[in-house]
């Protein structure tokens, strides 16, 4: 990559409280109220050129920046040329579902280049060469509005509170999985998703061993708050909150990190760290920690017990219904097989395909194959890829919300859906409808606001690609980690922080002009190596993988660590989870792993 004399920054959206709370969201600085928040092989590789937007092209000031604890200076992200708005194309006819290589032609020597009116003759007469079969989630899978969404969302969602002696680091968290033992109904043990560089704020005594942080520079968390608002939709709400101290904290069991074997991890940061900026913290619910002995006789109980319990049952639900909407086949939307809660198969594979593999360049210039035996080995290449996946080119709309901390206000719940939009469903058509973009240039990079990195170990670089949308909100500290979800429903990423002045104006349908912030979140799975050449002639491969389940090592040959695989390390093959019914080291078939809400009780 073609390195500029100033990069564009990530902010991450940590917050801080006394000292700054900076973890799943930004430092906490700016005075904005939440009333105005609210209203403000082939060759297999991608080309980047650096011809970018012309609006933005030498806009050198952005800075990512990350919710707090993560703000990235990309090269100039801005001009991230993969990042650019491709046109969305038609969905074309459906492939033949035989995979059928079988050409009808004229042409003799396959290796010969074809001429324009050739090529089309041979793609007129082979309707099962359709490279891309592009369709759109089944309606009955969509809710009806906007507002079922981010219920959805804040129905599995927590703030939480690092505590220490000077200050408070904050983010935001969400139900991933869970494990319900209905011999033991009283307790619950949540596995809550959120950002590598939120999550590496969580240090006690009682961290499992792989992730001991034991740097002298380095304190102890004094106790972790788990809270979440009683009305999400109203700013001014009050919030139920749960302290932990001492060994009744929750705990790291998976962190994004060095999860590569070492041909690859070799590649990144000249040998040294890196993450994908995704964790998963262990929370054991217990019945119990809620009563306590006020005297000899008397056990006191905490009131807010029944609605902890409501809020633990609905978002233990909130993954069941998402792993039941891909109960029936393996490939549904956006799944790689059946009885995933999230989405696997992820836009940068779908994007890279089909810029790369089928049809043209980001510049829009054609690429399409020349001879015959490219026509056959594209198709090829698209069946090995997508197989009968059934996906789409970009989310037709999604929907993220978390706790962010503002200033003067304190947590304010936050969602990139206008108020006034709550009923509809989508985006406000009559304002704009929001770019969706892939940003390949933090890939090895270290260009955040703040050190991101494990038990102060050298500055880690950034493994991966990242989503980029707009909205009319700002991303503020504490709502680093957020869980993204799709139109269907079903999550598709985790929100972890923005480029710092990077901005949209739109044009309204009346005229007036609206200002669009940006933010960016993070897919949980690359489903092939991406390879992508910069202006400058130098190639990067992005290796494929899966941060919660890598256990796939024909997909993910070079993954050697994941959430699954870290719950095997733990509890063994035969431990079940509701992603992984039937143990996390068994691999297929139906489950019943639900709560048992006559047990699950104070």
């Amino acid at each position: 990559m073609k390195v500029r004399s100033k990069l564009k920054k990530i902010l991450m959206v940590t917050a801080f409280l006394s000292v700054s709370i900076l973890a799943s969201s930004c430092n906490i600085f700016d005075t904005l109220s939440s009333r105005q928040k609210k209203d403000e092989k082939k060759d297999d590789k991608l080309y980047l050129n650096k011809n970018g937007d012309p609006e933005d092209q030498d806009d050198q000031s952005k800075k990512p920046v990350v919710t707090p604890p993560v703000t990235f200076k990309p090269e100039n992200p801005s001009k991230d040329p993969i990042s650019e708005k491709p046109q969305e194309p038609d969905a074309p006819e459906a492939p033949s579902a035989e995979n059928n290589f079988n050409i009808n032609t004229d042409i003799k020597n396959w290796d010969q280049k074809l001429s324009n009116v050739q090529l089309q003759s041979i793609y007129n007469n082979n309707p099962q060469l359709t490279r891309f079969n592009f369709t759109k989630a089944p309606e009955n899978t969509k809710f009806s509005s906007n507002e079922e969404y981010l219920e959805s969302i804040f129905k599995r969602t927590f703030s939480i509170n690092f505590n220490y002696s000077t200050q408070t680091i904050a983010g935001t968290a969400w139900v991933l999985d869970y494990h319900y033992d209905k011999n033991n109904p009283k307790e619950i043990t949540l596995y809550l998703a959120t950002n590598f560089h939120v999550a590496t704020n969580l240090r006690t005594a009682n961290d499992y061993e792989f992730y001991v942080q034991n740097s002298p520079n380095l304190e102890r968390v004094r106790s972790v708050d788990l809270r979440f608002a009683q009305d999400w939709r109203n700013p001014d709400t009050s919030y139920i909150t749960k302290r932990y101290t001492g060994r009744n904290m929750p705990r790291n069991i998976f962190l994004a990190k060095n999860f590569m074997d070492q041909e690859v991890s070799s590649s990144y940061n000249d040998g040294g760290g890196y993450y994908a900026d995704f964790s998963v913290i262990e929370w054991k619910f217990k019945i119990s920690d809620f009563y306590s002995n006020s005297s000899f006789f008397i056990n006191t109980v905490d009131p807010s017990l029944d609605l902890w319990v409501k809020k633990i049952e609905s978002a233990a639900g909130e993954v069941k219904a998402a792993v039941d909407k891909n109960l029936g086949i393996d490939g549904g939307y956006l799944n790689t097989k059946a009885h995933e809660g999230y989405t696997s198969l992820d836009y940068t594979t779908i994007q890279s395909t089909y810029y790369s593999d089928l049809s043209k360049t980001i510049t829009n210039e054609v690429r399409y194959p020349q001879t015959v035996n490219e026509i056959l080995e594209f198709q090829k290449n698209v069946n090995n890829t997508f197989t009968n996946y059934i996906y789409a080119f970009r989310p037709e709309y999604w929907f993220f919300g978390g706790y962010p901390l503002i200033p003067n206000d304190g947590f304010v719940p936050t969602f990139n859906i206008d108020y006034d939009n709550l009923t509809n469903l989508g985006f406000n058509k009559n304002d704009y409808n929001p770019d969706f973009k892939i940003i390949y240039t933090l890939n090895n990079t270290k260009n955040t606001d703040q050190k991101i990195s494990f038990n102060n170990e050298p500055t880690y670089a950034f493994y991966g690609t990242a989503y980029e949308t707009f909205q009319k909100i700002k991303i503020h500290g504490g709502i680093s980690g957020s869980l993204v979800l799709n139109e269907q429903g079903i999550p598709a990423g985790v929100l972890y922080g923005s480029f710092v002045n990077d901005t949209e104006k739109i044009t309204r349908k009346d005229g007036s002009t609206l200002t669009l912030n940006n933010a960016l979140m993070i897919p949980f799975a690359q489903q092939k190596d991406i390879t992508y050449t910069t202006f400058d002639g130098q190639s990067h491969t992005i290796y494929a993988y899966n941060l919660v389940d890598g256990t796939d090592k024909a997909k993910f040959p070079h993954q050697i660590d994941s959430f699954r695989e870290k719950l095997i390390e733990v509890y063994g093959p035969n431990y079940k989870t509701k992603l992984f019914p039937n143990g996390v080291g068994v691999f297929d078939g139906p489950s019943n792993h639900d709560i048992n809400s006559e047990k699950f009780k104070a």
